[in-house]
């Protein structure tokens, strides 16, 4: 098992050393340790066939784990994304993989971090307030269709983030819970570490472009799988439409419907036979591609898979639907 430095190196013995001891007094341990101290799981083998198993079981008995390796399947077409997975969490097994560590623009999937710490950090309750920056998006960018002013939940303006792709409501829940964008970054990147996705370096909650602000396949797998612990973040993300009220900087009721923009769950594509897509989160920029991170079923099991920087909206999903596709062979 390679370490990153030697304080790791030395913090590792110590383990291994314990845990050696304890095992030959014959007395039963518990051992934690932070996928944050590694590159990534499969970069140190953990979870695989290495002579180092037993020490960190339950290190990542939660995760799929899985080496650097191009992992081809027959029915899949490689030459149409930069990268792609497939991985059962019954099972957690890896039943396709390609480019799973390389760093890419993560377009709007950027929002599952961010729909993560806004759970985990915010109060769902409170009503925030949209500012004008939140609103001052470049041209052509998703928006949920707030303007100034206006005051929402932040339990609905999750929905807001999630299912149109709305930018103003990304960047307006930033500010809340965070304070500012910066500051929420700050703590999207420090969950991002503490889950084990440390090759995941955001510089805004929304995913539009900047050379500092990447991800790989894998780290969205830790970002999802990590998500789906939480029952609000497991319905928005399943939640094909949702209508939401709220107030106008006057005061008056304004009422919106959102549809998701993923194409499965508004039945513009259709999965192949037998699989049921339950819900994830695109993105498209025109550095990043086409992206899908999707959340689906198959045979009584969960799966996780995604597709990175498809050439085109039907790429992505004819790409998707060939991964999918192994679910069910």
């Amino acid at each position: 098992m390679r370490i990153i430095n030697s304080p790791l190196k030395r913090r590792l013995s110590a383990l291994i050393l314990t845990l050696a001891l304890l095992g030959g007094c014959g007395k039963s341990f518990s051992a934690e340790v932070s996928f944050a101290d590694f590159e990534t799981a499969a970069s140190y083998h953990i979870g695989t066939d290495v002579k180092t198993d037993h020490l960190v079981e339950g290190f990542a008995s939660d995760l799929v784990v899985t080496d650097d390796i191009f992992l081809q399947n027959s029915l899949v077409d490689d030459s149409m994304s930069a990268a792609g997975l497939l991985f059962c969490l019954d099972d957690q097994t890896v039943l396709y993989s390609k480019n799973i560590f390389k760093k890419l623009n993560p377009a709007s999937t950027t929002k599952l971090l961010t729909c993560l710490c806004a759970i985990k950090y915010g109060n769902l309750d409170d009503t925030i307030t949209v500012s004008q920056n939140a609103v001052n998006l470049e041209y052509l960018s998703s928006r949920a269709g707030f303007n100034e002013g206006d005051t929402i939940t932040l339990r609905d303006a999750l929905y807001a983030m999630m299912l149109p792709s709305g930018n103003d409501a990304a960047t307006a829940i930033a500010e809340h819970v965070g304070g500012s964008v910066e500051a929420f970054c700050e703590m999207m990147n420090k969950e991002a570490q503490e889950i084990g996705a440390t090759s995941t370096h955001y510089v805004n909650a929304h995913g539009l472009t900047d050379p500092d602000h990447y991800t790989t396949a894998y780290d969205l797998y830790l970002i999802i799988n990590e998500g789906l612990k939480y029952d609000l973040f497991k319905n928005v993300i399943t939640t094909a439409s949702y209508t939401a009220t709220y107030h106008d900087i006057s005061g008056n009721e304004v009422t919106q419907t959102w549809t998701s923009t993923n194409a499965y769950l508004s039945g513009t594509y259709t999965p192949p036979s037998g699989v049921s897509p339950l819900g994830g989160k695109t993105g498209t920029t025109s550095s990043a591609g086409s992206c899908l991170v999707l959340y689906s079923t198959a045979n009584g099991k969960y799966y996780i898979s995604i597709v990175l920087g498809a050439q085109s909206r039907d790429q992505l999903y004819t790409h998707m639907s060939q991964i999918l596709s192994i679910t069910v062979i």
